[in-house]
Parts: C-alpha cells; structure tokens; sequence
C-alpha cells in the first residue's frame, strides 16, 4: 500500500480544496500497489475545526490531524 497525503490547504504552499476533492480520479490499484488517498488536515482551532469540508473528507481514506499552522489566540 502507498498512502498519499499532502498538507491541508489552510498551510502556505499547499494544494487547494480542489486537490483532495478530486483524489477519487487516482486509481485504487495500479501496477498491484494500493493506493490510500489522505490528507494532513490542520486544526484551526481550540474547537477541532480542520481545513476541509465532510463532503471532501469522506472521498478520502486517510485523514491525519496537524497543529502546524495553528492560529493562537
């Protein structure tokens, strides 16, 4: 398996929304590798909030939790 993950878009350089939305079109197999399609989401907030829509979120198979670019209060 090879898991494919890129930071969330809130993080400066980072791939926009549109990335990971359309992560469905990356083939589930290819040449017998299984492919996880992922994100590593930033928490924005004391609350949880992270950088990305439920409807994105549930395209995707693996969603890791970043404190990287945190806006303090």
């Amino acid at each position: 398996m090879f898991a494919l993950t890129d930071h969330g878009p809130e993080m400066p350089g980072a791939p926009h929304r549109w990335h990971f939305a359309n992560s469905y079109v990356i083939p589930r197999f290819l040449h017998g590798v299984a492919f996880l399609r992922g994100v590593e989401a930033n928490i924005l907030n004391d609350d949880g909030d992270i950088d990305l829509e439920p409807m994105i979120l549930d395209r995707l198979d693996w969603v890791i939790g970043s404190l990287g670019n945190w806006k303090f209060a």
